[in-house]
């Protein structure tokens, strides 16, 4: 039994207990499949991240051959966008934060079982400045050059952090 005081010590607990209560809550992502158009940001996109209310990840089903490998590429490219959206607070909404993400991204899904260090790079990069043009036509491309080493370092969530300094592209 838990017996309270006074007002001071049924806040503090009242406090405890909402702080628990969100820790413990999931992230809550809608996964949607459309047909998606062909202009605008979603031009060209085989997926996209859409939110924040709801958060959700849109497959682009008119783009989508609907094998395994391609679906968890496509997740794979999208979660990591999810992580730097929700852990490393990037707004996507930003050049260099999109950037940033695009090439993390490209990493982890499409380029991923590039068989050289060089090749793997040259992909990143071209898939990156794809995407970002996509949002960011004039500036896409200076922004991947900005970001472009430190992103490609990040290996976030499925490696060690090995960036110098993380907050930097927040």
């Amino acid at each position: 039994a838990l017996s309270v005081k006074d007002n001071g010590d049924k806040h503090q607990l009242q406090q405890q207990q909402q702080q628990q209560h969100q820790m413990v809550d999931p992230l809550t992502i809608e996964l949607k499949c459309r047909k998606c158009a062909s202009t605008g940001p979603e031009a060209g996109a085989r997926a996209f991240l859409m939110g924040p209310q709801p958060l959700s990840v849109i497959v682009c089903h008119n783009r989508v051959q609907s094998e395994r490998a391609e679906l968890e590429e496509i997740l794979t490219h999208e979660l990591v966008h999810l992580f730097d959206v929700q852990t490393l607070q990037l707004d996507l909404q930003r050049c260099e934060n999109l950037a940033y993400s695009e090439v993390r991204a490209a990493k982890a899904a499409e380029c991923r079982d590039s068989w050289h260090p060089h090749l793997q790079s040259y992909c990143v990069r071209q898939k990156a400045i794809c995407a970002t043009n996509n949002l960011f036509p004039i500036e896409g491309r200076s922004c991947i050059q900005k970001v472009f080493d430190h992103a490609f370092a990040d290996n976030r969530p499925f490696g060690p952090k090995q960036t110098e300094n993380p907050d930097q592209y927040r």
